[in-house]
């Protein structure tokens, strides 16, 4: 299977963000999308580590991804695997939500990385086809995406587990937030200890277990998702890297491309 990939956006509310692949020997390091990830597999299967399970994502499976939860991808056999995924805004996904119960304050949190679900995966195919066709009706595509997204947040959804709230919890809290706030600068794990109060071994565990990887690699996913905003905003590749406190281009193809699948270029054209 010759491996292929074509990533989209539609200028339509949320903008939502579409991605059809074939991969035989791609593997993606761990990382996290700011966007809820929706997709279904066509063929071959998918294995990723999600939560802290091993999931298994064979041939005609639904394929999720809640915003922020780090997780990795690969295949689970010779044959690689292709699907199609939806990349969703979360605030969009909501407001969707909210058609079905005006009570939700918040996005219900789906624990699941993949579920059986012939009738959902079929439309979910479906739709996407219907988002890859230039004659496709906007009308008609925004409104059965927004009972899709309703069935599946009603089937799936549930509340997220109440996190610690302890003093160690709020130390790592502050090590995440300086390293979202101050992402262009180099940064030791010394200084992220004198920061947490912690010593350096202790945050570097701590910090993965709560938040799906360490502290440089949570680092990178930063540098990586605001390229990625950059490159939306129509920036060049080069700058974008620069900005973002990538060493130069080459250093932010190579992690964009295990987050995205695509490599920075290919995500610009889409937004142009």
């Amino acid at each position: 299977m010759a491996e292929n990939t074509v990533w989209w956006r539609v200028a339509e509310p949320g903008d939502p963000e579409l991605l059809q692949a074939a991969y035989r020997d791609r593997r993606f390091a761990r990382h996290a999308h700011e966007r809820f990830a929706v997709g279904v597999i066509e063929s071959g299967g998918l294995s990723f580590r999600y939560r802290g399970a091993e999931v298994v994502a064979p041939a005609g499976w639904v394929n999720l991804a809640f915003p922020g939860e780090a997780h990795t991808g690969q295949a689970t056999g010779p044959e690689g695997w292709t699907y199609r995924m939806f990349y969703l805004d979360p605030d969009q996904v909501l407001r969707m939500a909210r058609g079905a119960d005006r009570s939700l304050q918040a996005l219900p949190f789906v624990p699941a990385g993949a579920v059986w679900d012939p009738e959902l995966a079929a439309r979910i195919t479906g739709l996407h086809r219907l988002y890859a066709d230039p004659a496709g009706d906007p009308l008609a595509r925004q409104a059965l995406l927004g009972t899709l997204v309703q069935d599946l947040l009603g089937r799936y959804g549930a509340q997220r587990p109440s996190l610690d709230p302890g003093p160690m919890r709020s130390d790592l809290l502050r090590v995440k937030r300086h390293l979202e706030a101050a992402f262009e600068a180099p940064v030791s794990l010394a200084d992220l200890a004198e920061l947490s109060g912690m010593n350096p071994y202790r945050l570097a565990r701590a910090f993965t277990r709560e938040w799906g990887m360490p502290p440089h690699a949570y680092l990178v996913q930063v540098r990586v998702r605001h390229a990625a905003a950059l490159l939306r905003r129509g920036l060049a590749p080069g700058q974008a890297a620069a900005e973002a406190g990538f060493a130069d281009q080459s250093h932010l193809n190579r992690h964009f491309l295990r987050a995205f699948g695509v490599t920075p270029g290919m995500y610009s054209r889409a937004f142009r």
